[in-house]
C-alpha cells in the first residue's frame, strides 16, 4: 500500500526536473540569437562621457533678479498695499509688481498741483500785462498830446485876454484917462489875466509830467543777455521761472510716489513669490519678495577648482556635454563662452551674509537648445555636470 503512494510523488519530481532543463536551454538559445533585420533593439543605458567633469548650475543671462523693496529716504519700513502679480506670471518692463502704501505723500502732491495752478495763473496775468504794454505806450502818448493841446489852448486864451486888456488900457492912455504907470499897474493886477496865467502854468506842468511818464515807459528797460526788457517782460519771465520751480517740486513728489511702485525692469517670469497684501517690510527683513527670471538665453555657470584651471583655459569656443546631476541619461550640448579672469567666491550655494572662503574660476557655457525634443528643459538653478572632451593626443 505504501508503495503505491510513492509512485505519484516520484512522477511529479521527474516532470519538474525535465521542465527546468528545457527552460534553461530555451533561454540560452534566445540570448545567443541575433535580432532579425528591422526588429527593435533594446537601448542600453547611456554612460557618462569621458573627460574632465566639473559641476555647474543652469542660469539665465542676464541672471535671475532678486526683487527687494525700494529704499525711500525717511521711511524705516514699507507696507504692501497690493501685490499685482502671481507666481508664473510673465511681465514686461514697466509692469507694476507691487504697490506700496503711499497715502502719506498724497497731500504733498495735491499741494504741489495747487501751487502749479497758481503759478500758471500768474504767468497768464503777466502775459496779459506784457501784451498790454504797447497799448499803455499808445495811451500815454494820447495823454501827452491832450496835455499839450490844453496847454496851447490856455496860452491862446491868455494871449487873447492880454491883447484885449492891452487895447482897452491903450485907449484910456490915448484919451489921457490913464498914465503909463497906471496902465502897467492895471495890467499887473488884472484878476482875469492872473487867472489865465495860472491856467497856462498848470497846463504846462501837466504836459511836462505826462511827457515824463511817456519817457519812463519808453526808456525803463534793462539789458538781459543782449535783449532790452521792460518791467512787464521781467514779470513774465519771473512767472515762467516760478512755474518751472513749482513743476520741479511736483516732479520730486511724483517721483517719491512713483517709488512706491515696484516695477519690472526686464521681461521675464515671476517665481517664488513671498510678498502679500498688508505685509510690512523693513531694512531687517531678509525675506525676498519674489524672483524675476529674465527671458533670454540659458547658460551654465560652472565652477572650476584651481587644480583644473589649466585644463579649461583653452576650451573657449569648444563644445561640451552637459548632463543632469541626478540623471546622466539627460544630456545636452553646450559651447564654452569664456573663462573668468579671476578667482571669486562661488555664485550659487553660499549664504550672502556669511560668504564663502573658497575661490573658483567661473566658466560660462552657452546652451544653444535648452529644450531639446524628448528631454526635460534645463531650468535656471538646476545643478548639472559639464564634461570637457579630452584633448587630442
Amino acid at each position: 500500500m505504501s508503495r503505491l503512494r510513492t509512485i505519484p510523488w516520484m512522477f511529479g519530481v521527474a516532470v519538474l526536473a525535465v521542465s527546468l532543463v528545457a527552460a534553461n536551454r530555451l533561454l540560452s538559445s534566445d540570448a545567443n540569437k541575433l535580432p532579425e533585420p528591422g526588429a527593435d533593439v533594446p537601448r542600453a543605458r547611456a554612460t557618462h562621457p569621458a573627460g574632465l567633469t566639473i559641476v555647474g548650475t543652469v542660469d539665465s543671462d542676464p541672471t535671475g533678479l532678486r526683487i527687494d523693496p525700494p529704499g525711500i529716504v525717511g521711511l524705516p519700513a514699507l507696507t504692501i498695499r497690493k501685490v499685482m502679480v502671481k507666481e508664473g506670471d510673465r511681465v514686461q518692463p514697466g509692469d507694476v509688481l507691487v504697490q506700496f502704501d503711499d497715502s502719506q505723500f498724497t497731500p504733498d502732491l495735491l499741494m504741489a498741483q495747487k501751487r502749479l495752478l497758481a503759478a500758471e495763473n500768474r504767468v497768464k496775468h503777466s502775459e496779459l500785462a506784457r501784451l498790454d504794454y504797447p497799448k499803455k505806450l499808445k495811451q500815454q502818448q494820447a495823454v501827452v498830446d491832450l496835455a499839450k493841446a490844453k496847454f496851447d489852448d490856455a496860452v491862446k486864451v491868455r494871449d487873447a485876454g492880454l491883447y484885449k486888456l492891452t487895447q482897452s488900457l491903450q485907449d484910456q492912455v490915448v484919451f489921457q484917462k490913464l498914465t503909463l504907470d497906471e496902465k502897467a499897474q492895471r495890467m499887473k493886477n488884472e484878476p482875469e489875466l492872473i487867472a489865465q496865467d495860472s491856467l497856462v502854468q498848470q497846463a504846462n506842468i501837466n504836459w511836462a509830467n505826462e511827457k515824463n511818464n511817456l519817457e519812463r515807459l519808453e526808456t525803463a528797460k534793462i539789458d538781459v543777455n543782449g535783449q532790452l526788457l521792460n518791467a512787464s517782460d521781467l514779470d513774465y519771465r519771473a512767472a515762467l521761472d516760478e512755474v518751472e520751480a513749482v513743476r520741479a517740486g511736483m516732479k520730486k513728489v511724483e517721483a517719491v510716489i512713483e517709488a512706491f511702485k515696484m516695477k519690472a525692469l526686464v521681461s521675464g517670469e515671476i517665481e517664488q513669490l513671498a510678498a502679500s497684501d498688508g505685509m510690512t517690510i523693513g531694512p531687517t527683513t531678509r525675506t525676498t519678495m519674489m524672483y524675476l527670471i529674465p527671458d533670454g538665453i540659458r547658460v551654465v555657470r560652472a565652477e572650476v577648482e584651481a587644480e583644473f584651471a589649466s585644463k579649461v583655459n583653452a576650451q573657449v569656443g569648444r563644445t561640451v556635454t552637459i548632463c543632469d546631476s541626478f540623471n546622466f541619461n539627460n544630456t545636452y550640448t553646450g559651447v564654452v563662452r569664456r573663462v573668468s579672469g579671476a578667482y571669486l567666491p562661488k555664485r550659487f550655494g553660499t549664504d550672502s551674509l556669511m560668504g564663502s572662503s573658497s575661490r573658483v574660476l567661473e566658466c560660462t557655457i552657452d546652451i544653444p537648445n535648452p529644450k531639446p525634443l524628448g528631454l526635460p528643459p534645463l531650468r535656471p538653478g538646476q545643478p548639472v555636470r559639464v564634461t570637457f572632451a579630452p584633448a587630442a593626443p
